[in-house]
């Protein structure tokens, strides 16, 4: 796979991974919906190389607690996760990840799917970083 190649599958497994969550975690026309709408516009309009770059300099540094599925990356890191978004936004997103599901957490089944998401990520933004 070259490196473009693996540059775009990176930007749309990014934008893919923000329109699961706006269309299966966060009701439409909810706040958290419309943050994570204009966190999805902005990864539609950065170039396939930007996004690759952005999962370098913000993802690779955590790819261990991704790997090992560590929900604190999730609180640890929240302002590098989520950056740009308003704080109250960013403390609401990470609470999503780190809370029972009783208490207003994600379900299981969808930690799981985040999970997938960025174990995808990882794989991918590492195969890339070998590659240059």
């Amino acid at each position: 796979m070259s490196s473009k190649h693996i540059e775009n599958k990176i930007k749309t497994t990014v934008v893919e991974f923000i329109g699961d969550m706006m269309e299966n975690v966060f009701e439409e026309g909810t706040p958290e919906n419309a943050e994570i709408g204009k966190v999805k516009m902005f990864f539609d309009v950065l170039t396939a190389v930007d996004v690759a770059q952005y999962a370098v300099d913000k993802v690779l540094p955590f790819s261990t607690k991704i790997k090992n599925h560590e929900l604190s990356f999730f609180e640890d890191n929240k302002h590098e996760i989520f950056k740009g978004l308003p704080s109250e936004t960013i403390d609401k997103f990470a609470k999503l990840f780190t809370l029972p599901s009783k208490k207003g957490g994600l379900s299981e089944e969808n930690i799981a799917i985040v999970w997938s998401y960025w174990d995808t990520i990882v794989e991918l933004t590492e195969m890339m970083k070998k590659r240059h």
